[in-house]
């Protein structure tokens, strides 16, 4: 009754190919696995190349043909996607339950799902780092829900290879010790197991559709054979454990939620295990000064001041330094540009020796000012210039302030 009403609703058993033998796994195996392939590429490959060359090939034809005049069309040309969790999360479900579900029977699932859990690592990582917008602060309700698909993809793994490993026309083997239990769990003998099967040997197809149920129940039966009964008590634990997991969370949880949660707790604390409660993590009772003086003393940017990044702190000085001339500031804009492609220091170097005045070869050193005779008598000192003198002398000391500062200028220009 229960296998009747899984397999009328879904047509089960309803087509050429109404369990895994040899016809099946020449033409839906391989079907199947080219599919779960292009799967792979187009999920991994796909987003990198959208956003490493299509975006900036759009973004590039939008300025050039001056499109986008507006602000509203700027941001949306070069401001970054939203890293979309839930479509990731359902593609990798999607394959991680393929390749766990088929594998039994086509073992080179195993490599591909492999392959893509590296490809799909790194590139998630990068995409999500690189190429998306900083995400919301998302719960934990999508992880847990994906961790609860898991069982069941473990029930549906251990059902196709029981009944890849025990059909008796793939892998030939004897019965095992169990068949006395698969008898009592699935409703046959082994007298009606040969009868439903030799009545299905010689059955025209639409004997079989009305045959289909009775011979579904008889395949169970081969779950108990040599060459998968291990198979079988695998598949019993995971009905038993996935029958009391709904039991329990849609029907005994209001009830029996507290005295598990109790009990949980008292044998972790009998076998010395540490029990999580509120305020144990030291972190939580730690304020921002004694965080910062914690960790920020490396590369973690405690905020979002460019001062505060060891990246950009330089073009932080640089903005926030007042310059004397248009010259002077393009040339620390140039030099902290050429900082990022490592030519910093000789660029600064540079700078350094050009903003730093050269000492007149005329003027007296220190030791000759140390050796000079000192004036003998105030009344030594050059007289005062006459009224008709004076014009002369200004105009002589803007002439000297002119030629002294014409090669500050032409440094500055450097």
């Amino acid at each position: 009754g229960i296998i009747k009403v899984i397999t009328e609703p879904l047509s089960i058993g309803r087509g050429s190919y109404y369990e895994a033998n040899a016809s099946w796994f020449i033409a839906v195996g391989t079907s199947f696995f080219v599919t779960l392939v292009s799967q792979v590429v187009s999920t991994t490959i796909t987003p990198i190349i959208m956003a490493k060359v299509v975006v900036p090939l759009v973004r590039r034809w939008a300025l050039w043909s001056g499109s986008t005049v507006t602000k509203e069309l700027l941001f949306d040309l070069f401001q970054y996607p939203e890293w979309n969790l839930s479509l990731r999360v359902a593609q990798s479900m999607n394959i991680i339950c393929c390749v766990v579900f088929y594998a039994a029977g086509m073992p080179i699932l195993y490599a591909v799902g492999a392959v893509y859990c590296l490809a799909a690592y790194w590139m998630d990582k990068y995409l999500l780092l690189r190429c998306s917008k900083r995400p919301p602060a998302y719960s934990k309700d999508v992880m847990q829900m994906t961790a609860l698909l898991t069982p069941a993809a473990a029930l549906l793994h251990t059902l196709f290879a029981c009944s890849v490993l025990g059909n008796p026309t793939l892998f030939p083997s004897d019965w095992s010790v169990l068949r006395p239990l698969a008898e009592g769990v699935f409703g046959i003998s082994l007298a009606e197991y040969e009868e439903i099967m030799a009545r299905w040997s010689t059955a025209s197809d639409e004997e079989q559709n009305e045959l289909w149920n009775d011979y579904l129940q008889a395949r169970f039966l081969d779950f108990s054979r040599n060459g998968c009964w291990l198979l079988l008590l695998l598949f019993l634990f995971c009905c038993a454990i996935f029958i009391i997991f709904c039991l329990y969370r849609y029907a005994l949880e209001p009830v029996l939620g507290p005295i598990v949660s109790f009990c949980v707790f008292r044998c972790r604390k009998l076998c010395g295990l540490k029990t999580k409660q509120v305020g144990d993590d030291p972190e939580s009772d730690m304020t921002y000064e004694e965080f910062v003086k914690q960790y920020g003393g490396g590369e973690i940017a405690m905020n979002y001041m460019m001062a505060s990044n060891a990246k950009y702190r330089r073009a932080a000085e640089v903005i926030a330094k007042p310059e004397d001339s248009s010259a002077s500031r393009s040339g620390s804009v140039f030099a902290t540009i050429l900082g990022f492609f490592g030519l910093g220091k000789k660029s600064e170097a540079a700078s350094t020796a050009a903003s730093t005045p050269q000492a007149d070869p005329e003027a007296p050193t220190p030791e000759a000012k140390a050796e000079a005779p000192a004036p003998e008598d105030k009344a030594e000192a050059k007289p005062e210039a006459t009224p008709e003198a004076k014009p002369e002398a200004t105009q002589e000391a803007k002439k000297d302030a002119e030629a002294e500062a014409e090669p500050q200028v032409l440094t500055d220009k450097a």
